[in-house]
């Protein structure tokens, strides 16, 4: 992944392992990290997360596997491809 990130435009800013905090009142977990935030002034924000392991999508749902041979449904909904 930093190999690749590497190849990006000098203009574009890549931050590893970018530690946030949650805002007072928000039920989201209390702190956090990001594998890569990368920030295109021309694109925005991308935030990146690596995992070890396989990413699958059945029925639209997305699925990784570690390296245990455990399989979870990964949050955020149905990925309707294109």
């Amino acid at each position: 992944m930093y190999e690749a990130l590497r190849t990006l435009p000098d203009n574009v800013y890549v931050f590893h392992s970018l530690r946030w905090i949650r805002a007072p009142g928000t039920s989201v977990a209390p702190q956090g990290e990001s594998d890569f935030l990368i920030f295109d002034p021309d694109r925005g924000l991308l935030v990146i997360e690596v995992k070890s392991g396989g990413i699958h999508v059945d029925a639209g749902y997305w699925y990784h596997n570690d390296l245990y041979g455990v399989t979870s449904r990964l949050l955020g909904g149905v990925f309707d491809a294109i």
